[in-house]
């Protein structure tokens, strides 16, 4: 009787530690995520002479790059604004348009072009999903026209963002253009093209220019 009192003493700990354990698992499975003080923000790394306009955040949970990227239409319009801080402040303008995956509604590129009140020289603020290939960059390419490689420049939790001045040329080719296609690659090395419409580019940049 002494030796059956131990043994279902014995399974009753060994029952209190498995439930410890499964406890301790799933507090582990749901802890959030220590944020990463190596993270880069999208300010720290600007484009050469250019300030970087600021970006709207993308939406969490991020969709599956090839994925998003083949189910994705851009919104109808690009958006022209502008603002100033003060009265007596030269107006700041910008021109966005982002693409989002139909079935979700979850944005996975976003395009501001930027013109500075004091310089109005414009610039661009392309923002990624992440998941990509950084070392691969990003293609730039409007229509069937000269294809320009461009570098990642930083990423954060949200997405990752490329910075560049627009030069007279460029900015013609955006006026004229019918797609601004952004070609990337997935950390599995898989090609993907996202495509921004330009039908309505120069008509609102005209507002803001």
């Amino acid at each position: 009787m002494l030796r059956s009192v131990f043994t279902k003493r014995a399974a009753v700990g060994a029952l209190s530690v498995s439930l410890v354990g499964i406890a301790f698992t799933v507090f582990a499975q749901n802890k959030p995520a220590a944020p990463n003080p190596a993270v880069t923000q999208p300010r720290q790394a600007p484009p050469a002479n250019a300030s970087q306009p600021s970006a709207p955040p993308a939406s969490t949970p991020q969709p599956n790059t090839s994925q998003a990227a083949a189910s994705a239409n851009a919104q109808p319009a690009w958006s022209a604004r502008c603002a100033s801080i003060s009265r007596q402040a030269p107006l700041e303008c910008t021109l966005d348009q982002q693409v989002v995956v139909q079935a979700t509604r979850q944005q996975i590129s976003f395009i501001s072009v930027r013109v500075p009140g004091d310089t109005r020289q414009p610039v661009m603020m392309i923002q990624l999903p992440l998941g990509l290939y950084l070392p691969a960059g990003l293609t730039l390419q409007i229509d069937e026209g000269k294809a320009q490689v461009l570098a990642i420049q930083s990423c954060d939790q949200r997405a990752c963002y490329v910075g560049l001045p627009v030069a007279p040329d460029l900015l013609d080719s955006l006026k004229k253009g019918q797609r601004l296609n952004l070609a990337m690659q997935t950390m599995n090395r898989e090609p993907v093209t996202i495509v921004h419409p330009l039908a309505e580019f120069g008509m609102q940049y005209q507002k803001i220019q």
